[in-house]
């Protein structure tokens, strides 16, 4: 369904249920269709003995090698499809090959956790310094249902530069 431009309605015209269906109740469907979850980060995994999470200021600072940082999610029931699955970084220095590995788990409730277990090691990002990145999960999200369990992780596979994450942005349409 697409966006219809709004009629402009002339005195005494005759409103009929087509022109109501099509310049009203569509373009109210086609505003209700996609829905946005904004899920924080939920964890951090440090390979150090500081802490990373950075809450007064709402992200987790990745700084070594193997450090993580997770989002945990359900999946809404009204979920249909993906339109945006990404997390939401900021590379602390320029980077032409920033090497960061993403991975999901995700299941239903009664299912285990690892039910699907989906991984991108192999991506590499030219980033800018200080500048916010959506790195996109939705290619090892490919089995998502609505109601599964929805761990996101994002690993700073090189030890080069410090890396914020904020957290997970999800939009999707509705089934």
């Amino acid at each position: 369904m697409a966006w219809t431009a709004p009629r402009t309605w002339n005195i005494g015209e005759l409103v009929t249920k087509v022109i109501m269906d099509t310049h009203i109740r569509d373009n109210l469907n086609y505003l209700a269709s996609t829905m946005e979850v904004w899920v924080p980060v939920t964890a951090a995994i440090s390979t150090t003995n500081y802490p990373i999470l950075s809450g007064h200021y709402g992200f987790v600072r990745l700084s070594s090698l193997n450090d993580e940082a997770v989002c945990v999610f359900r999946c809404p029931d009204n979920y249909g499809s993906i339109v945006t699955a990404k997390m939401i970084v900021s590379p602390v220095a320029n980077q032409a090959t920033a090497n960061w590995d993403i991975e999901t788990l995700y299941a239903a409730e009664g299912e285990l956790i690892n039910n699907h277990n989906e991984a991108d090691a192999a991506t590499t990002y030219n980033v800018i310094q200080d500048t916010y990145y959506g790195v996109d999960f939705s290619g090892i999200l490919t089995a998502l249902a609505a109601g599964d369990i929805v761990h996101c992780t994002i690993l700073l596979a090189d030890a080069i530069h410090d890396l914020s994450v904020y957290g997970f942005r999800f939009v999707y349409n509705i089934a």
